[in-house]
């Protein structure tokens, strides 16, 4: 509840309290004996004298007509204050927070150390870190917070369709230890916070009540100017400016729901969620042994789920570079720095785990930025698989001892080392020109033949484009095969570019990149193996098949 608000309803009850005591002075003025009347004199008691006895009469006639209005006013009055203490109580139960649920000065110190550092514009005002009015109440036993920051769009807004879908889709246990937050990033217009609250008001009133939905306005001291930003990635001042805008709204809303319950997921509001996605979201982090954060989509910062008690982290990363990156490029940048050394990230896959098929499909088409239109759809959303997973298969194979690595990214545990034991697909970001992959062996190998595939059949477009496969042999001058070629002087021998429309027999539907061949036996020993990438790619490149027969 706003303290605007708060003072407009105490003015009001003190308004009328005095208008009351204001009332019954008045009357007694006009009853009260030795007043005077019309400027007369005191009325004379002898009641003997006719004239006495007619003004008498004249003065009971004109206090007889004031009760009667003075008591239509107090009667008109006491209603009114009857009806003002009601709304007042209705408010208080509906719109005043549990006092746990606010955060004051000291609390967010100690959850962001350095929140006055790195906000300077803040100067330590209590009101810059409370919602500036909310509609709702705390739920105490609330285990899981679905965060939902809205900002009004000019075409069509997708709020209503997905609180609805999100309710629809949990059971009524579920709801019960669940809350819904829905943050209006609208903090210089209240008047769309109002819109928003009449509206959800009215379709959700059952859920208002419950504790299961709450609405909240951030306050306008929370944001900086916004007009005087750095240039970063050609954005023009108008996109660094939402963009910017968008991480403070995270911010804030993840500093809120920091002592809610145990789970945070953050979504978006203009998504649709699928049949079962609390138990599916809730039985995938209970299996998990050490997480950070659990993603059930793929896209942007939809489904990411963090331990409430991880957000104060989170949240500092994010104010540190709140003006450079968007948030879904902090987040990668987050976990870069803490579980990466170099261009290793073994550890990352033990910290944040995708989960599949995703439970969220993005449905917004018009962005919050005016302008822009986002066609991004969860290509995961909607596909099946054993205990709701559909992992890219991999096709095993046992390979020489060798080390291996290479300068593409790898997408959480799909490393180039699992997918070469057979434990798993090699999953990279897009490929760049000169990307590799680079296996070197333990020890020179005679290897007969070779097979690489590229591609799955749940995710057709993660394949290589113009890509080669090369061999480094132990001899500089070993007999070179009538096809191979040389692209630089590293002394790689290239055998064979990849087949971009190739097929694997049980799958004659899906086309796959592919290079398989034999090795001469006069080639000799070999040193190395080279995967080279020679444009660039839109797609992400899944190898799911890597195999030299010895």
């Amino acid at each position: 509840m706003s303290s605007v608000g708060g003072m407009a309803r105490i003015s009001l009850k003190t308004l009328l309290i005095g208008a009351l005591w204001a009332t019954c002075l008045l009357t007694l003025y006009f009853i009260y004996p030795h007043q005077t009347y019309d400027g007369a004199q005191p009325i004379d008691t002898n009641l003997t004298d006719p004239q006495a006895l007619q003004r008498l009469q004249s003065k009971l006639e004109f206090v007889n007509g004031k009760l009667i209005e003075r008591d239509y006013e107090l009667k008109s009055l006491r209603d009114r204050l009857q009806q003002a203490q009601t709304e007042n109580e209705q408010e208080k139960h509906v719109h005043e927070s549990d006092p746990i649920h606010s955060i004051n000065s000291s609390q967010a110190i100690d959850l962001v150390p350095n929140l006055f550092k790195l906000m300077p514009h803040i100067h330590k005002d209590p009101r810059a870190l409370m919602p500036h009015r909310s509609l709702g109440h705390f739920k105490h036993n609330a285990d899981m917070v679905l965060a939902v920051p809205h900002v009004h769009r000019e075409k069509e807004d997708y709020l209503i369709s997905t609180l609805t879908s999100l309710f629809t889709q949990m059971s009524k246990d579920e709801r019960s230890k669940t809350v819904i937050v829905v943050m209006v990033a609208e903090p210089f217009n209240e008047s769309i916070y109002d819109e928003i609250v009449a509206e959800v008001s009215e379709k959700f009133s059952s859920q208002i009540k419950e504790g299961d939905l709450e609405v909240i306005l951030p306050p306008a001291k929370w944001y900086p100017d916004l007009d005087h930003l750095p240039e970063k990635w050609g954005d023009d001042a108008t996109r660094a400016k939402w963009r910017t805008k968008q991480n403070l709204d995270y911010a804030f809303m993840m500093l809120y729901c920091s002592h809610i319950g145990e789970l945070y997921v953050q979504l978006e509001d203009d998504i649709t969620a699928k049949p079962q996605y609390i138990a599916q979201m809730k039985k995938y982090a209970s299996s998990q042994d050490r997480w950070e954060l659990l993603e059930f989509s793929q896209l942007g910062f939809i489904g990411k789920m963090f331990r409430t008690e991880t957000l104060p982290k989170f949240v500092t990363f994010v104010l540190m570079f709140y003006k450079h990156k968007p948030v879904d490029w902090l987040l990668d940048n987050y976990f870069w720095v803490q579980e990466c050394h170099g261009k290793s990230c073994t550890d990352l896959s033990k910290v944040r785990k995708r989960f599949r098929p995703s439970l969220f499909q993005h449905d917004g088409y018009y962005s919050s930025l005016t302008g822009k239109v986002q066609k991004l759809k969860d290509k995961d959303f909607n596909k099946k698989g054993a205990a709701g997973q559909t992992d890219p298969v991999i096709f095993a194979h046992p390979n020489p001892p060798a080390s291996v690595n290479s300068s593409l990214k790898a997408y959480q545990q799909y490393t180039l080392a699992k997918c070469y034991e057979g434990k798993s697909v090699f999953w990279a970001l897009n490929p760049q020109p000169n990307d590799y992959m680079m296996i070197n062996f333990n020890q020179p190998v005679s290897i007969k033949s070779y097979k690489i595939v590229s591609g799955d059949r749940q995710h057709k477009d993660d394949r290589l484009g113009n890509s080669s496969l090369e061999f480094m042999p132990v001899f500089g001058k070993a007999p070179r095969p009538k096809d191979s070629f040389l692209l630089d002087n590293s002394g790689f021998v290239g055998f064979q570019y990849f087949n971009t429309s190739g097929k694997r027999e049980a799958d004659d539907d899906v086309i796959y990149t592919i290079a398989e061949g034999v090795i001469p036996s006069n080639f000799g020993l070999i040193t190395a193996a080279r995967i080279m990438n020679h444009v660039e790619s839109q797609n992400w490149l899944i190898i799911s098949e890597l195999w030299f027969a010895t």
